[in-house]
C-alpha cells in the first residue's frame, strides 16, 4: 500500500512537469519585458509551482492569457518567457505539494497549496525574476525583482487572493493544462 501511495505521489509530480506554454500575449510590434519564474525558498521541495500571467485582476483567463509551464524539482527550477511591457499585468502563483504519510497503521495522502496574486507594470527591455516562497511553514509570499535595480518594481502590488483567483488556481491544476 505504501508503495502504491508513493507511486501516486510521483505520478502527480510528473504530471506537473509539462512544458506546454499556454501564455501568448502579443509580443510582435509591441515593447516586451522578460520574466523568469523560479522556485523560491521553502517551496523547492513542493511538487510544483505554477504561474499564470493574466490581463485582469479577477483571474479570468481570456484568450491568449493564462498558464505558463510550471517549475518543479523534476521538470526544471525556472522558466523564462516574454510579456508585453507598459501595461499592468497580474501574476497568479500556486504551489502544490502532495505526498503520503503513515497514520494509525495505514497510509494517508495529503495535498497542500499556497496561492498569491501580484501585479506590476513591466518596463520595456527589463528582466524580472518572480518567485513564490514559504519562509515560514505557514507563510506564503510572492515577489518580483527588477534585474536592473535588484529591487521590486515601483508599481508592484500584493493583491488579496479573491475567491475567483483561488478557484482559478484549483481549476487550472485540476484540468491539467500544464
Amino acid at each position: 500500500m505504501l508503495r502504491l501511495m508513493a507511486l501516486i505521489s510521483v505520478a502527480a509530480m510528473l504530471s506537473a512537469c509539462g512544458t506546454t506554454q499556454k501564455l501568448s500575449p502579443p509580443t510582435t510590434g509591441v515593447e516586451i519585458a522578460t520574466i523568469t519564474f523560479t522556485k523560491g525558498p521553502g517551496v523547492r521541495d513542493a511538487g510544483a509551482n505554477y504561474l499564470s500571467v493574466l490581463n485582469r485582476p479577477d483571474c479570468v483567463a481570456e484568450e491568449g492569457w493564462g498558464a505558463v509551464a510550471p517549475v518543479s524539482t523534476i521538470g526544471g527550477l525556472s522558466r523564462t518567457f516574454q510579456v508585453q511591457a507598459g501595461r499592468p499585468l497580474y501574476f497568479h502563483f500556486m504551489s502544490l505539494r502532495t505526498g503520503a504519510v503513515a497514520a494509525g497503521g495505514g497510509v494517508g495522502m495529503y495535498q497542500k497549496t499556497c496561492q498569491n496574486v501580484v501585479s506590476f507594470t513591466p518596463e520595456a527591455g527589463r528582466t524580472y525574476t518572480l518567485q513564490q516562497a514559504t519562509p515560514q511553514p505557514a507563510e506564503c509570499v510572492a515577489s518580483a525583482i527588477d534585474g536592473a535595480t535588484n529591487s521590486p518594481p515601483p508599481t508592484l502590488q500584493q493583491l488579496e487572493l479573491s475567491p475567483e483567483c483561488e478557484r482559478y488556481g484549483n481549476e487550472v491544476h485540476a484540468r491539467g493544462v500544464w
